[in-house]
């Protein structure tokens, strides 16, 4: 996929969306939203998912953009303010990768959830990025997915310790097979999904 910038004049329609989950629980706990999915492959126009936002409207009271990096894609800020436009909350998840782009959009956001790869820790744009999200005031929840074949002990404890170090909110840990990697005492007081 080619970077875009993000372009005050770029239209919703330019988002390329995988798919939509239209009623979910579990992209924004505590909130019923639709998750908008992007990705590589446009299977769904903008125009079915704002048609759905009119629909449910009263029904569902948020939208998450999340996916492939959302902040690579040139209409996300028209998306977002589209979407704002109907009355809905949005959330955004990312990862971190483009700080410029994030601040940006920033103001526009109610809820961010930054997926941090535990890898990774001398990620400098993730980092940035938790920073600016800290600064903004916008609620969000950092989240370090685990993946056996990726990451060892000592890099989800790195990680974890690494957040809490910049006075973030504790991570949050998932995984399908998160013991594979951790133990149950290990970071005992974070949640994990």
């Amino acid at each position: 996929m080619t970077v875009a910038t993000l372009s005050p004049h770029a239209p919703a329609a330019s988002l390329t969306i995988a798919r939509v989950e239209p009623i979910s629980a579990h992209h924004w706990h505590g909130r019923l939203a639709t998750a908008v999915l992007l990705g590589d492959h446009a299977e769904v126009p903008w125009s079915d998912v704002a048609a759905g936002l009119t629909e449910r409207a009263g029904l569902v009271e948020a939208v998450m953009l999340t996916g492939e990096e959302p902040t690579e894609q040139a209409g996300l800020r028209a998306a977002i303010g589209e979407a704002r436009g109907l009355g809905y909350a949005v959330a955004l998840t990312t990862t971190g990768a483009h700080p410029h782009k994030l601040a940006e959009l920033l103001p526009s956001l109610d809820w961010v959830t930054l997926e941090l790869d535990a890898a990774h820790g001398d990620d400098v744009c993730a980092w940035s990025s938790l920073e600016l999200i800290m600064r903004s005031g916008v609620a969000y929840e950092v989240v370090i997915a685990v993946e056996p074949a990726a990451h060892t002990r000592q890099d989800v404890l790195n990680a974890a310790r690494a957040v809490i170090h910049r006075g973030a909110h504790a991570p949050v840990l998932t995984g399908r097979r998160l013991y594979d990697v951790i133990r149950l005492a290990d970071l005992p007081d974070l949640e994990r999904r």
